[in-house]
């Protein structure tokens, strides 16, 4: 089994501080917000919550950049490729937290952002994550 180092970096935390880590997957119905799902379960994570695999369609994205003005607003029906994010509570109690995802449309365009707001599925969204208890 190969060794893992981890070190302490400024906010952050050990990975031996994460605790255990728990699988889940969460199931957003359509219509309903799967950004608001995700950080409602991450909120009762104690420290960290990650997402490792998402599947299904989503019908309105809103991307853009934090403290900017510039946003992109996708509506229609687009085919989830990929979503990363993670939440993580900080030694000093501030917290971080970031969703991406990559989306694509039926004719093949493909484009990608970070969320700043509403995802809205369009279709049962699956979404497989881990957090700590």
């Amino acid at each position: 089994m190969p060794s893992l180092n981890c070190f302490k970096v400024s906010g952050g935390i050990k990975a031996q501080e994460l605790g255990k880590l728990i699988p889940y997957e969460l199931t957003v119905s359509p219509g309903q917000d799967v950004a608001k799902a995700i950080w409602e379960a991450w909120g009762a994570s104690n420290r960290f919550g990650c997402i490792l695999f998402a599947s299904g369609s989503i019908a309105r994205a809103i991307f853009g950049r934090p403290n900017s003005n510039r946003i992109r607003i996708y509506e229609g029906s687009f085919k989830i490729l990929s979503m990363s994010g993670h939440h993580m509570l900080r030694d000093d109690g501030s917290e971080t937290s970031s969703l991406s995802i990559t989306l694509a449309a039926s004719d093949g365009t493909a484009f990608t952002g970070t969320l700043i707001n509403t995802l809205t599925a369009n279709d049962t969204v699956q979404i497989s994550c881990y957090q700590n208890r």
